[in-house]
Parts: structure tokens; sequence; C-alpha cells
């Protein structure tokens, strides 16, 4: 008796041309400060010592004690009160992509999607930002093109701020 030998190839994307949406100046102004204020408090709270806040294109703040680290702050305007039981992912724009190639250690980096109230808030492991979830999700801002690390609620944590 004889075995059949099948290979299977799977094709991996190893470049994603991301048609991300313009920038939209007005939402970054309402909203950068405030969340970034929010979240530095939260660290602050935990006894994390911070450097100043340069814009500088990488993270959004960085702490120097009790670790180096370096956290990225986004608002997501459409969450207004509890987390829909419907949302069952949440996601970050591939974009932020370049924030993660940028740490030796994937766990230095923390990103937080925040409510439209910065009461809350979603913290999320650099490391957890992974090829293997990005997916195309059209959007209002674009139909298609525009990709998203696509990472289910069950893997990330709720805070309070």
């Amino acid at each position: 008796m004889s075995t059949l030998n099948i290979t299977v190839r799977v094709k991996k994307v190893n470049k994603i041309v991301n048609n991300k949406s313009p920038f939209r100046k007005k939402e970054y102004e309402k909203w950068d400060g405030p969340g970034k204020k929010a979240v530095r408090n939260y660290l602050i709270s935990l006894g994390c010592v911070l450097t100043e806040d340069v814009e500088n294109y990488g993270a959004d703040i960085v702490t120097r004690e009790p670790l180096e680290s370096y956290h990225e702050v986004e608002v997501k305007n459409g969450w207004t009160n509890e987390w829909p039981s419907h949302w069952k992912t949440l996601h970050i724009p591939f974009r932020k992509k370049r924030l993660v190639d940028m740490m030796k250690d994937k766990d230095d980096l923390t990103f937080y999607v925040l409510r439209k109230d910065l009461k809350q808030a979603w913290k999320i492991k650099g490391s957890q930002l992974t090829d293997d979830i990005v997916i195309e999700i059209p959007n209002k801002f674009k139909r298609k093109g525009e990709y998203f690390f696509n990472i289910p609620i069950n893997n990330v944590r709720l805070i309070t701020l």
C-alpha cells in the first residue's frame, strides 16, 4: 500500500498595500491631547515616570521607570457607552505596524483604544499585532483597501482610566 504525499502551498502576503484613510487634522487636534492626557494620568497612577511629551512620530508616550516602555493612544469615537456585545473584535489600523516594527521587544509597546468619554480603554500589547490577523475592513472613510489588525476582544484587557 502506498501513501500519497501532498504538498500544500500557502501564499503568504509579504507586503500589504494599505490604502489608508486620509489624515483628519481636526479629529487629531480634538482628541490627541485629551487621549494622551488620560493615558499619561493612568500610567502615573501606576507609579510610572514619563518622559516629556514630544511629537516625534514615534509612540505617543514613553515611560522611563520602572521600565522603558512605549504607549500609543487612539480614541474610538463610535464607542460611547458600554462596549457593545456584538463587537467581538477590536481594530488597530495597520499603519501602526511601523511602531511595532521599531521595537526590539514587541511587549515594550502598548496600544490603548479609548472610549469617547476617555474613562475606559482597551489595552493591547504590541506582540498581539501580528500579520496573520490583518484584514481589509471597508469603512466610512475608505470603502476598499484599508487594513487593520483584527484582535478578538477576549485577547485584550479592558481598563478604567
